[in-house]
């Protein structure tokens, strides 16, 4: 009674943003451990009943690290594998480290989920609320930045990782044919047969080599053979924007696209 009359004096409005805190976090520990330990499903799951977006980020972080994880991809032989590939040039802000580190393996990628990037949301939380120093409103501040990058985050990357995930999990249990399409060798093929307009590539020549200007001994080759015998690569010539599209653009802006779905 005598801790609970104490607290209760104690109490500052920087105590409650430090519990919001508290609260989301746990409710991050105890959504993982429901569907990771316990196989609950997204229907029953009684955390972030009232708030969708967390719901979904954090069911997509749980179900990418175990359902998914090892099951076969439509552009890889695993989702792990194909996060592995499209996770290099991604990094956590401000370290140069790159995300595909996180993924090498289940046994790397659990523990950063459950303690490195709560520490990642934090410091980064620390660091909006240090541009706003001196502010009343500095800890509401670092308590709402923490909780919106734990389960709410807003940034591109993100956006784009629940939506791979939500088409990794709907080809996985549609098998939609689909799917093939992400294949861009494939969606080149069979669009040019289907009379779709798509971007021209090279036939021929069957290879190329490519050298550096410089270097001797064998050194700066690079070969790439042609898909269209096989190999890897979809040889192209370089397009740039249509004279339309250079009118609304800046000068010398990148090759802009959009996509058909």
């Amino acid at each position: 009674f005598f801790s609970a009359f104490g607290l209760f004096f104690l109490w500052t409005p920087e105590m409650q943003w430090l519990m919001t805190m508290l609260y989301d976090t746990m409710q991050y520990y105890a959504s993982l451990f429901y569907y990771l330990v316990s196989n609950g499903s997204f229907e029953k799951c009684p955390y972030f009943a009232d708030r969708l977006q967390a719901k979904c980020q954090v069911y997509s972080v749980a179900i990418t690290l175990g359902y998914l994880w090892g099951k076969k991809h439509y552009r890889a032989e695993s989702l792990a594998e194909d996060m592995r590939v499209n996770f290099r040039n991604v990094a956590i802000p401000g370290t140069g480290i790159a995300l595909s580190r996180f993924v090498c393996c289940r046994l790397v990628a659990l523990p950063f989920m459950l303690i490195l990037y709560p520490l990642v949301c934090l410091i980064a939380a620390l660091n909006v609320g240090y541009k706003n120093k001196g502010s009343k409103t500095a800890p509401e501040t670092v308590s709402q930045a923490y909780c919106e990058q734990l389960v709410t985050p807003q940034d591109w990357f993100s956006y784009w990782r629940l939506n791979s995930f939500l088409a990794a999990l709907h080809e996985a249990e549609t098998h939609a044919p689909g799917y093939r399409q992400e294949d861009k060798w494939t969606f080149l093929v069979e669009g040019e047969q289907a009379g779709v307009p798509i971007s021209p590539y090279l036939k021929k020549p069957e290879a190329i080599v490519v050298k550096d200007r410089h270097e001797e001994g064998g050194m700066g080759l690079f070969f790439f053979k042609n898909a269209t015998v096989g190999g890897k690569w979809i040889l192209q010539e370089r397009l740039d924007n249509g004279e339309f599209v250079k009118s609304i653009l800046p000068p010398n802006a990148p090759l802009s696209t959009f996509r058909v779905m």
